[in-house]
C-alpha cells in the first residue's frame, strides 16, 4: 500500500480535537500516578544489601546464585522447605521472559537471600541449601 501524507495530513486534521482530549486525560491520569508512586514509595528501589559469598557457606551447603540480572517475579521456597534437584526455587523475570532457578541438588533450604518485587544482579546471591540433610 501506499502511503498518501496529504490523506494522513487531513486525518490528523480531523481528529486534532478527540485528540487533544485524550493527550490531557492521559496527562492527568500519568499525573495522579505519579502522584501515588510518591504518596507510597513504591517508586523507591531500596537496596539489598548482599554480604553472602561462598565462603560463608557452611560446611554441607551449597549456594545457588543468580545467572540472569532482572527482578524476583516468584520466590517458591522459604527455609526449612526440602527440595528435589531440579525443583524450580526462584523465577527470574528479565526482558518480559521468565527464567526458572532449579535446586542443583537435594536438600533443605537454609536461607534465602532475595525477595519477590527486588531487582537482582546475575551473580547475586539468592538461596543457601543444606545438601548434607538430603
Amino acid at each position: 500500500e501506499q502511503f498518501d501524507l496529504g490523506a494522513y495530513q487531513r486525518f490528523l486534521d480531523e481528529i486534532g480535537p478527540d485528540l487533544e482530549a485524550f493527550k490531557v486525560k492521559q496527562k492527568a491520569a500519568f499525573d495522579q500516578e505519579v502522584a501515588l508512586w510518591n504518596e507510597t514509595g513504591a517508586h523507591i528501589q531500596e537496596s539489598q544489601e548482599v554480604s553472602v559469598s561462598v565462603a560463608d557457606i557452611a560446611d554441607g551447603c551449597e549456594l545457588v546464585s543468580a545467572d540472569i540480572s532482572g527482578n524476583i517475579w516468584k520466590l517458591l521456597v522459604e527455609p526449612g522447605h526440602k527440595v528435589v534437584a531440579g525443583d524450580t526455587l526462584v523465577v527470574i523475570e528479565a526482558m518480559k521472559m521468565e527464567f526458572a532457578i532449579h535446586a542443583p541438588a537435594n536438600g533443605t533450604v537454609q536461607a534465602v537471600h532475595c525477595a519477590e518485587g527486588r531487582i537482582i544482579q546475575a551473580g547475586d546471591p539468592l538461596i543457601v541449601i543444606d545438601v548434607s540433610v538430603a
